[in-house]
């Protein structure tokens, strides 16, 4: 895995864009390169 460093502007932007995953009815997942799910939000 590749190690990502946030700044703190960055954070913020990750935990509203978590925050928007977390509370939309839309289906929303995340997958490998080869198509493994990783994460689905409760809308998947």
């Amino acid at each position: 895995m590749k190690e990502i460093a946030l700044t703190a502007a960055g954070l913020v932007e990750l935990q509203r864009a978590r925050s928007i995953i977390e509370t939309t009815q839309d289906a929303v997942i995340s997958k490998t390169r080869e198509g493994i799910i990783t994460s689905r939000n409760k809308g998947a």
